[in-house]
């Protein structure tokens, strides 16, 4: 199947749709043209916060392509690795696998030490992850769909 904008999601609403995604997780999807996570065009409204795109693939903007004509497109406090407008968080997620962390459906949990930990704005964290575990759990939310439980020390040690 070929996909000419957003291997997840593409926006081309002219005005009428205004979705939110709030810890939303796009790891690998790919586009044939552009915008491999998300593309918005045609004056759509957009708002995607706490989220990751992470390891999706285009010719043109890999992870998220925005011709927004007249729209609003907003990124806060997220992980894209290609194309980053300023509020941006930096570095690796540190993915694993798709699988069954608890709950349903199966997910991709954040590394332990990877750049979503703890990273997401608290003024925009959900009251629980994908799998209805309670957010934060830890010193803060973390970007993406799914909250880290385990206990982890940074520094190596027990405290």
């Amino acid at each position: 199947m070929r996909v000419y904008g957003g291997g997840a999601v593409c926006v081309s609403a002219f005005g009428v749709a205004s979705p939110v995604f709030r810890h939303a997780t796009f790891v690998n999807n790919s586009s044939d043209d552009r915008g491999g996570a998300v593309y918005v065009c045609a004056s759509a409204v957009v708002r995607i916060s706490n989220s990751i795109r992470w390891g999706n693939t285009a010719p043109n903007s890999p992870d998220i392509c925005v011709e927004d004509l007249l729209g609003n497109t907003s990124l806060y406090r997220s992980i894209v690795p290609t194309g980053c407008p300023a509020n941006l968080i930096g570095g690796d997620p540190q993915m694993g696998l798709l699988q069954d962390n608890g709950g349903f459906p199966p997910t991709l949990m954040p590394g332990a030490c990877g750049a979503a930990m703890d990273a997401a704005g608290l003024a925009y964290c959900t009251p629980t992850d994908q799998r209805g575990v309670p957010r934060p759990h830890g010193a803060g939310c973390e970007l993406g769909a799914v909250e880290i439980t385990e206990p982890v020390f940074r520094n190596g040690f027990d405290s």
